[in-house]
């Protein structure tokens, strides 16, 4: 980091706390917690080797916190290739020798500070990059009532999972995805948001969690998804609002093309 003087005053946590939260840093702090802002070494695999570059997968709605919260990050993805029908890792072998990943018990993706591996677990990965980017709420409370609605969007999309892989996805979309899930979330969110929000009253990670899951997770069922989401104003305003959001569709404009 630049002017060691100050840095051997402030951490890089210290930098982004003020630069986020309540207390506002002078200009040239300011640049000096931009330019030291977090690297998020999403590092995700290259199922189809005729692809130029790797899937978005697990690290995508934490490039959207960066991208929302206006932090800057370097989005490092590990390649691979499919040799005889095996997948071949070269890079990732050589970085997991070199114990790169040993904090999230050699597997990816990983969050890297200041170029150091520090945290692993792409749910625990997205709640931490949410509270450097102001998308926890404005309370502690707001914040567990977050992570709350995100493990009911968990549940939703396990469900899914679950009945896709017994084959009776058909009969889940069409009796279950509304009346057990969507719905009772719609609920949630009328009583826990303003307007557009799903907790309290600006964009959250809830908020994002929400918009993935019917933008992205649900889009390959798309008519099914929108005859389960008849009703749901509520979800439906969220949705609506963070598509809306400035950078988020900056960041979906230039994000790289990828299979999926």
């Amino acid at each position: 980091m630049p002017d060691g003087s100050c840095c051997n005053r402030l951490s890089l946590s210290d930098l982004l706390r003020r630069e986020h939260g309540a207390v506002p840093l002078p200009s040239r702090l300011r640049r000096l917690a931009r330019r030291s802002a977090p690297i998020v070494s999403a590092k995700l695999v290259l199922p189809d080797p005729s692809a130029n570059t790797p899937p978005r997968s697990l690290g995508e709605l934490t490039r959207c916190c960066f991208a929302v919260g206006g932090v800057a990050f370097v989005d490092d993805r590990v390649p691979f290739a499919m040799v005889d029908g095996n997948y071949i890792m070269e890079e990732f072998k050589e970085a997991k020798a070199a114990g790169t990943y040993a904090v999230n018990m050699d597997r990816i993706p990983m969050l890297s500070v200041d170029g150091k591996p520090v945290l692993g677990q792409s749910k625990s990965i997205e709640r931490y990059v949410a509270g450097v980017c102001g998308l926890m709420g404005s309370s502690a409370l707001e914040a567990a009532q977050i992570d709350m609605v995100g493990e009911h969007v968990r549940d939703i999309k396990d469900a899914f999972n679950k009945a896709k892989g017994a084959n009776t996805l058909e009969a889940f979309l069409a009796e279950e995805l509304g009346p057990k899930f969507l719905k009772p979330l719609d609920k949630v969110v009328g009583m826990l948001g303003q307007p557009g929000f799903a907790v309290g009253s600006k964009l959250s990670l809830a908020g994002l969690q929400i918009w993935q899951l019917a933008t992205d997770f649900l889009a390959g069922n798309a008519a099914e998804a929108e005859k389960a989401m008849a009703g749901c104003d509520a979800l439906k305003a969220v949705v609506a609002a963070v598509a809306a959001n400035e950078k988020l569709q900056a960041w979906l404009a230039a994000r790289p093309v990828t299979i999926f």
